[in-house]
């Protein structure tokens, strides 16, 4: 006699970590968090992400988006090499100009990367910072590959390379335009 019991069988958590954190690295930072609380074999593979992307959008005001970042930044996993540093501005930015040290902080959180990718609308986050290209940023100092993403080279914000050249002196820097960035 048959019960109408259906058993569902966990086969995600059977996948390798390497696997699971390429499955949540295409998801926006605070998704991928909140997903580790799925299975408790997930609860820290967050801490090993090697994306950190995150809009503005996901966040009600710049006061909720810093108390999810700091903590982020600093539970991180500090042996995984953050590769990827993707930040879009929405309406709760609108005011950041007010608030230019919260990015600042942020940089210096990422003090080990020795090689990063942002979007150019990362960079546009980053220039709101005012005379930025003129401060002396020794945390970027390990800081050997920076890969920027655009869809027009005009989208890069003035002096925003010259800044990170400034701050890590043996930098290579590549510009990549595409019109098909997803």
């Amino acid at each position: 006699m048959k019960t109408g019991l259906v058993i569902y069988e966990d086969r995600l958590s059977d996948l390798f970590d390497c696997v699971l954190l390429r499955i949540l690295s295409n998801l926006n930072t605070k998704e991928a968090v909140q997903t580790c609380i799925l299975s408790t074999r997930w609860k820290n593979l967050w801490k090993s992400l090697t994306v950190f992307s995150l809009s503005s959008k996901h966040f009600k005001t710049l006061k909720g988006f810093t108390k999810f970042v700091r903590p982020y930044l600093a539970l991180r996993d500090e042996e995984t090499a953050l590769h990827a540093l993707n930040l879009y501005r929405g309406e709760v930015w609108s005011n950041v100009e007010n608030h230019p040290l919260v990015l600042l902080n942020w940089l210096v959180e990422l003090a080990l990367m020795e090689s990063l990718t942002v979007y150019s609308t990362t960079l546009k986050v980053l220039s709101l910072v005012p005379d930025l290209w003129k401060i002396d940023f020794p945390y970027l100092c390990n800081l050997k590959s920076l890969k920027v993403n655009t869809y027009w080279r005009s989208s890069i914000p003035d002096r925003m390379i010259d800044f990170f050249r400034k701050n890590a002196s043996s930098v290579e820097v590549d510009i990549n335009i595409n019109q098909h960035l997803s």
